[in-house]
């Protein structure tokens, strides 16, 4: 009844015009107007405020009243208008499927015969009638009793099984550059902007470290804020407004960006991108419709990189910063004809090097000194340095200890965090400094001592939610690379046979490297990702292998009452028996 009973038509008052025509509730065959009495509440909407995205939209909103189980709302409505920035040029998309099953649907396309309309269909078995009336070309869909189709959420944002008509007045991607060329017209710089381009060539003497200067200033100087209001959607704003404002979305951020870059003498352009959809844009019409993004494409030594002045800060060289990959991109210069890939996603890994040391020298039955050093490179150290600007150090050191805690209940900080982030790399290192207590524990079900050596930082990467029974691709994070290193001081030597064991899928690998030497047991473990999604024919596959890299992972030091007690004053008092090592669990034999 509620999504019945309140209906809400939203329109974009700046060049939209909404007109209800009816409003009616259908019982048992009566039809009851419910138009004329209704309260038309008109309300500004800014759905993606949060997103700091103000599009000036607007709802009119009708809360009918006596609507009842059984009732049918019918209703009609017209929006009139163009959005002025495409020149009166149409294109559009509408859906014919939906996750709930529709009795009819019914979609009528009108087109001048002399206007040229690209249209399809997808998937293409589901097309329209075509006719002429009145100089019009007349394309109807009408589909009755459509079935709900549900689609695993998980699923990359590149995948739509979903039913639908797209049409396009744009011939082709050409055709989509040339309309958006003239609203990316680099301008002469004000003085502000002058002064601060200046400054970037008097400080730094080569192509890339003053493109990274002025991605840097934009980045760092033009906080993140959409005023997209009727064409404002997708023109951007002058640099001198924008630089007065302090504040842009991606449109105005790139043309400033240009901007300094051009009179760097820096090779740049503007390139949309679909940030979901990605390589989707194969399967899609021509038109400014399917781009939800733009950043910058500069060549610099030879070298293409992609710039999203939208993101935090980037430290670090050129070469260093992470590089967005949507898959897909049109990039807007003369004589530019179709999508370009955005490159080798191998070449943009985020990587993270973790360094774990487990001191158990004093003996397990001691408290145990637990430290861990992580070092994040690339997209991964942004997303660290966009973690401590949020939160602070205090919240990230108390969010690590409740994460730690949940394999090690026993844990408390020793001392504090420490962070370093230097200037001149992108990359952040964190060390955190623990204490387990009791990190042995007695088995009753097994009659032995455990001491366990846990793998938290990549346990992470090894677990899906995923269901083996699908009906769409899974959707998978990459490219990815993880390096984790354990060193246990022992508190004896002990007798460990050394061992590499790997698990190997399409979407990923894992190695793990067993290696004693006297007092030090070391495992080393390298996770890759290999893949940014599977087939729901694969994900069974998928889900078995990453079974087996948790298992391999699995690892334990483990005793006998009768081989030594955990109460032992100190390690080197005892006769510890050897340790042999098998499947991934260490025993110590009488």
């Amino acid at each position: 009844l509620e999504s019945l009973a309140n209906l809400e038509f939203e329109f974009d008052p700046s060049y939209e015009e909404l007109i209800l025509n009816s409003v009616s509730v259908v019982r048992k065959g009566k039809v009851i107007p419910k138009l004329k009495d209704a309260e038309i509440r008109i309300l500004q909407r800014e759905t993606e405020l949060d997103a700091l995205i103000f599009d000036g939209s607007m709802s009119a909103n009708i809360f009918l009243e006596d609507v009842r189980v059984g009732d049918l709302v019918d209703y009609e409505y017209t929006v009139v208008g163009r959005n002025p920035v495409f020149a009166g040029r149409d294109f559009g998309t509408a859906s014919l499927e939906y996750s709930v099953p529709v009795a009819r649907i019914h979609l009528r396309l009108l087109h001048p015969m002399d206007k040229a309309l690209q249209w399809a269909s997808r998937p293409k078995s589901t097309k329209p009638s075509t006719s002429t009336v009145d100089g019009q070309q007349v394309l109807v869909w009408d589909l009755r009793d459509v079935p709900a189709l549900n689609v695993d959420s998980d699923s990359p944002g590149w995948y739509d099984p979903y039913a639908s008509a797209d049409w396009s007045e744009y011939p082709n991607w050409a055709d989509v550059v040339n309309w958006a060329l003239p609203l990316y017209s680099v301008p002469k710089p004000n003085v502000e902007l002058q002064e601060a381009i200046d400054e970037i060539k008097a400080g730094h003497a080569d192509a890339a470290s003053r493109a990274q200067a002025a991605l840097n200033y934009v980045q760092s100087e033009i906080r993140y804020m959409a005023v997209s209001l009727g064409a404002g959607s997708h023109a951007p704003n002058a640099p001198e407004v924008v630089l007065k404002r302090r504040f842009g979305d991606c449109k105005d951020k790139t043309l400033l960006l240009l901007t300094m870059l051009r009179q760097l003498g820096i090779d740049a352009n503007p390139a949309l991108v679909n940030t979901s959809m990605r390589r989707g844009l194969r399967d899609r019409l021509a038109s400014p419709g399917v781009f939800d993004h733009v950043l910058v494409q500069a060549r610099v030594n030879g070298q293409t990189y992609w710039l999203d002045p939208t993101r935090m800060p980037q430290k670090g060289q050129l070469a260093d910063i992470h590089q967005p990959d949507f898959d897909l991109a049109l990039p807007l210069r003369s004589g530019s004809k179709g999508l370009v890939a955005m490159g080798d996603p191998a070449a943009r890994v985020a990587r993270k090097e973790v360094s774990v040391q487990i001191d158990a020298r004093a003996g397990f039955d001691q408290a145990v000194e637990f430290t861990v050093s992580t070092t994040t490179k690339g997209a991964y150290a942004e997303h660290a340095r966009a973690d401590l600007a949020d939160t602070g150090s205090d919240e990230m050191q108390r969010s690590f200890l409740k994460f730690y805690a949940g394999y090690y209940p026993g844990i408390q900080v020793l001392k504090p965090i420490e962070i370093e982030d230097p200037e001149n790399r992108n990359e952040v290192r964190v060390t955190e400094h623990y204490e387990i207590d009791e990190y042995a524990s007695w088995s009753e079900e097994k009659q032995r001592f455990i001491a366990p050596v846990k793998v938290p930082d990549l346990n992470e990467y090894l677990r899906s939610d995923a269901s083996p029974v699908r009906n769409a691709p899974l959707r998978l994070d990459y490219p990815q690379n993880i390096h984790l290193t354990t060193r246990i001081l022992l508190p004896v030597v002990f007798s460990i046979k050394a061992s590499t064991e790997r698990v190997d899928d399409p979407a990923f690998s894992l190695v793990r490297s067993i290696q004693p030497k006297g007092k030090v047991l070391t495992i080393v473990d390298e996770w890759t990702s290999k893949a940014d999604e599977i087939s729901a024919a694969d994900t069974p596959r998928y889900l078995k292998n990453l079974r087996a890299a948790r298992e391999l992972v699995g690892y334990e030091l483990y005793w006998s009452k009768e081989s030594a007690s955990p109460k032992t004053p100190a390690a080197d008092a005892v006769t510890w028996p050897k340790v042999l090592c098998s499947l991934g669990f260490a025993w110590l034999c009488p």
